[in-house]
């Protein structure tokens, strides 16, 4: 992501973990950046937060969605454990209560890269499903706007999809009942990626859901895997996917990377294999995955720079994927 310093890296990676300072800082928001591979941090001000932070976590505050294109950042800070898991009714403006519980107090931070500032989420308890949410830069005239949403399958499966929102130009929030065009047998998103004007829900076991904000009326779109990758619904998800399997944005398009246990060749060697996502020529509307790379780790073992580099000779965990160089 692009950064406000004189001299910044041309890429980074940050830590999904963010840090807390008492030191008021302009914005309430600093950024450390570091040279990929190394990693880059980013600070909120102690002052954004309602209360103080009483609940113990490495993990917490963490950035849980980001959009690269408007330098964009959602982050949530558990405060504390709820006083009660009894369920609470959330209302929704033109929209019957909804029930939602959650064992945690928690606050959602819109952090702003590129003018350095940093503001609290409105309303954010109606955000019951926080793993599920994504942000999205939208350009205006007027300089541009930002979504919050997130998607639920709703009882009773099917093709029916609850989409809530939070529009920065609206200043509220506001929810959609949408039918999707096919019929799904779950929706477990495992990261929400910002790309082309679009949020995407990935759920690494079976497909991507796809949201453009621009249309009206509200309309989901959804693409399965690359043949043979979708998991069976009767199977449970490997707790564990993240590390072998992922989508990721690379040079302007979305990749899926698989070296899941199930990616093997004739003789049961592992494979590590790449797909991108494109439009079919003959209609802009549709898309297709299409194969880049397909090897065996014997094969990229045996590579001349994999051995002028003297890496192990073992199965990696994915980490991430050069977003400028596939």
């Amino acid at each position: 992501m692009a950064s406000s310093s004189s001299s910044p890296p041309s890429w980074v990676v940050f830590s999904r973990v963010a840090f807390v300072s008492d030191e008021v800082v302009p914005g309430d928001v600093t950024f450390t950046l570091s040279q990929a591979p190394l990693v880059s941090h980013l600070t909120i001000g102690r002052r954004l937060l309602p209360e103080a932070i009483t609940h113990s976590d490495p993990n917490n505050p963490s950035i849980i969605a980001v959009d690269p294109s408007g330098g964009l950042f959602l982050v949530q800070v558990i405060l504390r454990k709820a006083s009660s898991v009894s369920p609470i009714s959330v209302r929704v403006p033109g929209f019957a209560a909804t029930v939602s519980s959650s064992p945690f107090v928690a606050s959602y931070i819109i952090v702003d890269q590129i003018n350095n500032i940093a503001r609290c989420l409105p309303n954010s308890e109606i955000l019951a499903y926080p793993a599920n949410a994504g942000i999205l830069f939208i350009p205006s005239n007027t300089g541009g706007r930002f979504v919050v949403a997130q998607i639920r399958l709703m009882d009773g499966g099917g093709n029916r999809v609850s989409l809530l929102r939070f529009e920065s130009h609206v200043g509220r929030w506001s929810m959609d009942r949408i039918r999707l065009p096919t019929t799904l047998d779950r929706l477990n998103p495992d990261c929400v990626l910002s790309h082309n004007g679009r949020l995407w829900w990935v759920d690494l076991s079976y497909g991507l859901i796809s949201w453009d904000p621009l249309i009206k009326p509200p309309a989901l779109s959804f693409i399965q895997l690359p043949p043979g990758k979708s998991l069976p619904a009767r199977d449970p998800e490997p707790p564990d996917i993240h590390r072998h399997r992922f989508v990721k944005v690379s040079g302007g398009n979305l990749r899926f990377v698989d070296m899941d246990h199930r990616n093997v060749d004739n003789l049961g060697m592992r494979n590590l294999s790449v797909w991108t996502l494109v439009a079919q020529a003959d209609n802009s509307d549709s898309t297709q995955w299409v194969p880049n790379y397909n090897k065996t780790f014997q094969q990229i073992w045996g590579l001349k720079d994999y051995k002028i580099a003297r890496l192990p000779k073992t199965l990696p965990v994915l980490a991430f994927f050069h977003p400028k160089a596939p």
